[in-house]
């Protein structure tokens, strides 16, 4: 299987979906939110629209915020829940 991994400076966060985590080492903090935290200000209703049409696509609604919480690099990595080729 295929998977993205991403080296993360300390304070540095990286947004995927939900279930799309392969690991993580020490130091990384995961949160799962509401919407997309594209727009921090956005009030519970414009959320629950946006999350509305993510459902459409058979996305979730709620988005996780992997934060690199230590003092060192740290990696966090990423697969499809389904076979398939990562193109960058």
């Amino acid at each position: 299987m295929q998977l993205v991994e991403i080296e993360l400076d300390p304070s540095e966060t990286v947004i995927a979906e939900a279930g799309a985590m392969m690991f993580l080492e020490d130091g990384i903090d995961f949160k799962a939110k509401f919407g997309d935290g594209s727009e921090p200000k956005q009030g519970f209703f414009k959320k629950l629209i946006a999350g509305g049409g993510r459902l459409l696509t058979g996305e979730s609604l709620f988005i996780t915020h992997f934060t690199n919480k230590g003092q060192y690099k740290a990696r966090v990595a990423f697969a499809a829940p389904f076979p398939g080729t990562c193109i960058s």
